[in-house]
């Protein structure tokens, strides 16, 4: 997502993950969006949810480096993130909640080794 001329884009990455850990109730990332989001007061969630979306993008920028090098991390932080308009917030905490699931999910397919077969019992060579 393009903010101010900004390419904003959202990773969950084990950087992520471990901010997320960080600042979530008894290090449960479980418990984050529970007990961070859902269940806080509005200004609460807000911070929450800033605190989510630059982690989300930290793992991004990060990710972003590792496969270029010549890429500078510049991650977004929390507080910039609260003075957008809340429609702009709202937009960039689902793109990066999207990821987030997205992101969770097994990309990788395996496939049965290609090995000796065995015999089946009772089989003639």
């Amino acid at each position: 997502m393009n903010i101010n001329g900004k390419e904003i884009g959202f990773r969950r990455s084990v950087s992520a993950n471990c901010r997320l850990a960080d600042i979530a109730p008894g290090h449960d990332i479980g418990r984050f969006f529970k007990e961070k989001i859902l269940s806080m007061n509005y200004a609460e969630a807000q911070r929450a949810a800033a605190q989510f979306v630059a982690a989300m993008n930290e793992g991004y920028e990060l990710y972003q480096h590792f496969i270029d090098p010549a890429h500078v991390p510049d991650p977004v932080q929390p507080e910039a993130l609260l003075s957008l308009d809340e429609a702009t917030f709202n937009a960039l905490y689902q793109e990066a909640l999207n990821a987030y699931n997205n992101d969770g999910k097994t990309t990788v397919e395996v496939q049965p080794s290609k090995g000796k077969k065995t015999k089946k019992p009772g089989a003639s060579n």
